[in-house]
C-alpha cells in the first residue's frame, strides 16, 4: 500500500479487508485491461471506487467490504466464491456489479437496496432463482444472465418490470419461449438470447420499438413473426443456426437494418422486399437452400459484405454489378453455371470466391473490377477464361488467382512466370 493517497479511514478499511480476505490488494488504475489473478482496486479522490477480484484462491467476499462505502464498481471473475454476502446492500454508491465464472448459487434479497445500480452481470454462475424484489432496481439499464452452469428455463419475471433496461443478455440458457410480457421492456435497445431452446417468438416483440440489435442465433426457430417488421429502429438481426424456412416480407419496414446474419437455416428464397433495405451493409445467407436471388438484388446500394456460400444458386441477377459498395463476395459451393457481365462494373470489390461451382465459360469482360485483388476459381469445369484474367495486365490491382493446376494452360507464359504455388496460380505483380 505504498504511495497511497487514500483517506486515512479508507486505508484502515483497506487493511481490514486485506486481513479478512487473506491477500494484499493492489492499486491498479486501469481495471478494464486483462489482469492476472489477484485483488485490485482503483482509487479516486482519496477513496476506493472499484474493486476487482480474480482467481481460484479467492473464496469469499469479506464482510468488511461494506466499510468501503464509495465503491462504484465491483467485479468478481473466475473465483471460487459461492455466496454474495448480505452486507453488499450497504454499498450505496455501487453502479456496476459484475460476476463472471464463479459458482455463486444465491443472491440475497436485500441486493434490491442498491438503488444506484445500473449494470448487473451474472455470467457463468449457478444461480437459477432470483429474488422478486430485484424489480426495484429501476436504474438498471444493463443486465446479463448468461453462460450459467445451471441453466434457467424461462425469463425471470422481475426482468419485465425493469422499465429502464436497455441491454438484456440471456445467452446459453434453456429458455423455450419469449412470453408476451416482453412488451413491457419498451426501452430495450439490445436483446441477446442466443444458444437457448427457443421455438417461437411472441408477436409482442413488436412493442420493442427502440430495439437496435436482436440476436437469436442457435435456437430452434422455424419462423419469424411478421410483426418483426415493426422494429423500425433495428440495425442488426442475427438468426444463425436455426431452422427458419422464410424471412417475412415485413422486413421491408426495417429501414435502419445494417446487418442480417441468417446462415445455417432452411431458407429456399428471400423476399424481393429485402432489396429495399438501403442501409444494409452485411448479408450472410451461408449454408441455406437458396436457388435464386431477387432480380433487383443490385438495389442493395450500401452492401459491403455478401456471403452466400453453400447454397444452390444457378445464376446471379443481371444487374448484380449495381452493388456499388460491395467489397467481399463469397459464392463458393453453389451451382453457378455462368456470371453476369455486369460483375466487371463492381467498383469497390476486392475479393470474390467462386470455388466449387459449375462455371465453364466466363463473359468476355472488357476489364476487371478496378479494386479486385483476389479471385478464387478452384473446382470449376472451366473451358475458357477471359483475356483480362489470362493475359498480363500491368495496370491491374489483381494480385492472386486461385485456380486448379490443370487450368495452367489457359494462361500466357508471362503470367505463369510470376510464380505457381500449389493452387495459387499467379501473382499479377512485379
Amino acid at each position: 500500500m505504498e504511495n497511497l493517497i487514500l483517506d486515512e479511514e479508507e486505508q484502515k478499511n483497506l487493511r481490514i479487508f486485506e486481513r479478512e480476505i487473506g491477500q494484499n490488494i493492489q492499486n491498479q488504475q486501469d481495471l478494464n485491461k486483462t489482469l492476472d489473478n489477484g485483488i485490485y482496486f482503483k482509487e479516486a479522490d482519496k477513496y476506493i471506487v472499484e474493486i476487482y477480484l480474480k482467481g481460484n484462491s479467492i473464496k469469499l467476499i469479506p464482510e468488511s467490504i461494506a466499510n468501503i462505502k464509495k465503491i462504484r464498481r465491483l467485479t468478481i471473475n473466475n473465483t471460487k466464491i459461492t455466496k454474495i454476502p448480505n452486507c453488499i446492500s450497504e454499498l450505496s454508491e455501487l453502479q456496476e456489479f459484475e460476476v463472471h465464472n464463479s459458482p455463486i448459487i444465491h443472491i440475497p434479497n436485500n441486493i434490491a437496496k442498491l438503488s444506484k445500480l445500473e449494470k448487473f452481470f451474472l455470467n457463468g454462475t449457478e444461480i437459477i432463482e432470483f429474488p422478486k424484489n430485484l424489480s426495484k432496481l429501476q436504474k438498471l439499464s444493463v443486465l446479463s444472465i448468461s453462460y450459467g452452469y445451471s441453466k434457467i428455463k424461462e425469463i425471470p419475471n422481475f426482468i419485465f418490470k425493469l422499465k429502464n433496461l436497455k441491454y438484456l443478455s440471456l445467452s446459453r440458457n434453456e429458455i423455450t419461449n419469449i412470453p408476451e410480457e416482453i412488451k413491457y421492456l419498451q426501452n430495450l435497445e439490445e436483446f441477446i438470447i442466443n444458444r437457448n431452446k427457443l421455438e417461437d417468438i411472441s408477436d409482442n416483440i413488436s412493442y420493442l420499438v427502440k430495439l437496435r440489435k436482436l440476436i437469436l442465433n442457435n435456437n430452434k426457430l422455424t419462423i419469424l413473426p411478421e410483426s418483426i417488421g415493426n422494429l423500425k429502429m433495428l440495425e442488426v438481426l442475427m438468426i444463425e443456426n436455426n431452422q427458419i424456412t422464410s424471412i417475412p416480407k415485413s422486413i421491408v419496414n426495417l429501414h435502419n437494418l445494417e446487418e442480417i446474419s441468417a446462415s445455417n437455416n432452411n431458407l429456399m428464397a428471400i423476399p424481393d422486399s429485402i432489396t429495399n433495405l438501403k442501409k444494409l451493409k452485411i448479408l450472410d445467407l451461408s449454408h441455406n437452400k437458396l436457388e435464386c436471388l431477387p432480380e433487383n438484388f443490385g438495389n442493395l446500394v450500401s452492401l459491403e459484405k455478401l456471403l452466400i456460400p453453400h447454397n444452390k444458386l444457378e445464376h446471379l441477377p443481371e444487374f448484380f454489378g449495381n452493388l456499388s459498395k460491395v467489397k467481399t463476395i463469397d459464392l463458393k459451393r453453389n451451382e453457378l453455371k455462368d456470371l453476369p457481365i455486369s460483375i466487371e462494373n463492381l467498383p469497390m470489390v476486392e475479393f470474390i470466391d467462386l470455388d466449387s461451382n459449375e462455371i465453364k465459360l466466363f463473359p468476355n469482360f472488357n476489364h476487371l473490377p478496378k479494386n479486385l485483388r483476389e479471385i478464387h476459381l478452384i473446382d470449376n469445369p472451366i473451358i475458357l477464361l477471359p483475356e483480362v484474367l489470362t493475359k498480363y495486365q500491368p495496370n491491374s490491382n489483381l494480385k492472386t488467382i486461385w485456380i486448379s493446376r490443370r487450368h495452367n494452360y489457359l494462361f500466357e507464359k508471362k503470367v505463369l512466370d510470376k510464380g505457381i504455388v500449389d493452387n495459387l496460380v499467379f501473382f499479377n505483380s512485379i
